[in-house]
């Protein structure tokens, strides 16, 4: 059932042009369409009472009879994900005054004004500390790195290999430039005359599940973006293989995607993870940001 439904249907009971029975399964089925429906909103607001939607996601568990077994598991992975999101702080981010014309996105400008924040305090703060992106696409978050650390090294890594959904989403973005490339064709070199990264950014063109990252010590890893997965498998892979680079109670994991109630893999590694990246800031986006602390 659509969104649109739903809320209509709901119009129809609140009138009580429909009645039904509050103890029946189908209104626990109606009331669990309605709450994954507002769920799906909940990114765009600052004040989201998360305690409350944990306990909706129990209810659901505990009370629709015969749940099919891809419900129960949706709503599990739904709970971790809000018992983790009451641990955020919300943050207003500034609008974005960095011009980023012509390169393709979809990444939120929430998130890319958040980091270009933290890159300016760790501009201040950290100037011996590397800075690593994993998954940058068309180098819309590359672009903040370049132009807003200096003193930083800054480590991008990403096959730069063109996927069917890259034509869609650059049409849909109203961006026509890119028709010409073919899948599995490198788009590196277009990368970089995107971002026209500067002497600090470093853009590794590899597959970064098998990448070897011991060549970037003795930097410690102070910031750390990865947008190149949402597999909970490749998620632990990678944070295995840069653990060690990261520096307790001051490196920042940067999720862009962790709003995306789609991503359940992410969700469930963030989960399992909870004792040592612990939640800091959200804003009006899907990013999450976490403070590794061991």
């Amino acid at each position: 059932m659509k969104s649109d439904d739903i809320l209509s249907l709901q119009r129809e009971i609140l009138n009580r042009r429909i009645f039904l029975n509050p103890f029946s399964n189908d209104t626990l089925n109606f009331s669990l369409c309605e709450f994954l429906i507002s769920l799906e909103r909940r990114n765009a607001l600052l004040d989201f009472d998360t305690s409350n939607y944990v306990r909706k996601c129990r209810f659901f568990l505990e009370n629709i009879e015969n749940i099919q077994p891809k419900v129960a598991e949706l709503l599990k992975s739904y709970r971790d994900y809000l018992e983790v999101e009451t641990q955020f702080t919300s943050l207003e981010t500034k609008e974005l005054d960095i011009d980023e014309v012509g390169i393709p996105k979809l990444i939120y400008p929430q998130t890319l004004s958040y980091i270009k924040d933290t890159c300016q305090a760790i501009g201040r703060e950290y100037q011996d500390c590397s800075i690593l992106e994993l998954g940058p696409w068309m180098g819309a978050t590359t672009n903040i790195l370049n132009k807003n650390l200096k003193n930083n090294k800054v480590h991008v890594y990403d096959q730069f290999l063109w996927e069917d959904w890259m034509y869609s989403t650059c049409r849909d973005l109203d961006n026509p430039n890119f028709e010409s490339f073919q899948k599995g064709q490198s788009f590196s070199e277009k990368f970089k005359t995107l971002v026209n990264p500067k002497d600090h950014v470093t853009i590794h063109e590899c597959d970064i599940l098998n990448h070897d990252y011991d060549y970037i010590t003795p930097e410690s890893v102070v910031l750390l973006i990865q947008d190149f997965t949402d597999e909970y498998e490749s998620m632990v892979s990678i944070y295995n293989k840069l653990r060690d680079k990261l520096v307790p109670g001051k490196s920042i994991v940067v999720s862009p995607q962790f709003g995306n109630l789609n991503a359940t893999g992410l969700i469930r590694f963030h989960a399992e993870y909870k004792s040592e990246l612990i939640p800091l800031h959200r804003t009006r986006s899907a990013m999450r940001s976490f403070v590794f602390k061991p």
